[in-house]
Parts: C-alpha cells; structure tokens; sequence
C-alpha cells in the first residue's frame, strides 16, 4: 500500500510544478493566471501522470 501512496504524491507535486510554470507563463504572456487555473493545470497533469504510472505498472 505505501509504494500507491508515493506514486500519487509524487504525481501531486510534480502536476503543482507543472501547473505553477505555466501560471507564470501564462501572466507573462498576459492571460488571465488565478488559482482557478492553477488548480485545474495540477489535476489535469496528476491524472495524466497517474495513468502513465498505472499502465507502466499494471501487471498483465
């Protein structure tokens, strides 16, 4: 069970630092860069990351 929990947080905080770089690309650029989007980027690339985890690692 502990090595499920390390591969979830770990896709957490990669998906924040995805998410915070392209907020600040985003203000750069002169978008509209609020926590709405911040969160919404970290999701999004945490269920990606967690997809490509769990193919990588099912057992078939």
């Amino acid at each position: 069970m502990h090595g499920n929990w390390s591969g979830l947080i770990l896709a957490v905080f990669i998906g924040l630092g995805i998410a915070w770089v392209f907020n600040k690309g985003r203000s750069k650029w002169g978008k509209a860069a609020n926590g709405k989007t911040l969160v919404g980027t970290a999701v999004a690339v945490a269920v990606i990351l967690l997809i490509i985890y769990s193919a990588a690692t099912a057992h078939h």
